[in-house]
């Protein structure tokens, strides 16, 4: 359906979801991988075919038929979040190109170089276009405008994150380690080079934290657009995907630092070569 609406536009994005969501709706966590992928089969299955049945082990389906039918064929473009691994094994075996948001610049760059290994492993090579840089974005006038409102937007954005994710999976799961160990393995995030296997707590960090390790990009146009390229060419990123709703920001200023992005930054991306 938003692939017609848009007339063929969609990019359909596929994440396997984080222990809480599991937690949350009463499913067993090591059944997170099966799932997933199971579902990637179904989907590609629904999209490809007029008329279909599908017996897996999760799910059941007889004789089914969608309408409308996407309008790129033979189906839309698949973006896929992976950072595990096994994950981004999974995709390299499928030529799928990955997506990364939650973590520093270098760690980026590790998750795509893991997927670049891989690849020339498999007899092919993985260019730029595999893969999308993903991060919170907030364009003003100035540096310190900028800051003044993303800021705090930012800050609610945690409180929001820690109180509805963390809390319920304290809530619920004695020991988290242990319910974590359930969708990741030993070796999942071995290829991290020495330094970058931490998983950073981001609300701790102050502006100028989020915005060395990346996880922010924010700034006046000028500022923007370095550190978009900056990362682009640190991580071999050819997409960029801005999330640009930063927690309670106000709508106005949304649409404000959208217009300044196309306005100001997005002639000058064009022009680069990343």
């Amino acid at each position: 359906m938003a692939d017609c609406l848009s007339k063929g536009r969609l990019i359909a994005g596929f994440v396997r979801g984080i222990p809480a969501e599991y937690v949350w709706y009463g499913v067993n966590p090591m059944e997170s991988r099966g799932r997933f992928e199971e579902a990637y089969d179904l989907i590609m299955t629904a999209w490809t075919n007029p008329v279909w049945s599908f017996a897996g082990k999760f799910f059941q389906l007889k004789d089914c038929a969608i309408w409308p039918r996407p309008m790129q064929q033979p189906h839309p473009p698949v973006w896929i979040a992976a950072r595990s691994a096994e994950s981004i094994e999974w995709c390299v075996k499928r030529h799928l190109p990955t997506a990364q948001v939650y973590q520093t610049t270098g760690q980026i760059e590790d998750t795509f170089g893991y997927y670049r290994k891989i690849a020339r492993d498999q007899g092919w090579e993985a260019s730029a276009d595999q893969f999308i840089l993903c991060r919170h974005i907030y364009v003003d006038e100035s540096d310190r405008k900028a800051q003044e409102m993303a800021e705090p937007a930012m800050r609610y954005f945690f409180s929001v994150y820690n109180r509805g994710f963390n809390d319920a999976i304290n809530q619920v799961a004695a020991d988290q380690q242990k319910l974590l160990s359930q969708l990741t393995s030993e070796r999942s995030f071995n290829y991290f080079r020495e330094g970058n296997r931490e998983r950073i707590d981001f609300s701790k960090l102050d502006w100028d934290g989020l915005l060395q390790t990346g996880y922010v990009i924010s700034g006046a146009p000028d500022t923007v657009a370095r550190q978009i390229k900056a990362q682009m060419e640190q991580v071999g990123s050819d997409h960029f995907m801005g999330m640009f709703h930063i927690g309670n920001l106000a709508h106005e200023k949304v649409i404000s630092s959208l217009n300044l992005f196309k306005k100001e930054i997005m002639p000058t991306l064009k022009r680069s070569i990343f």
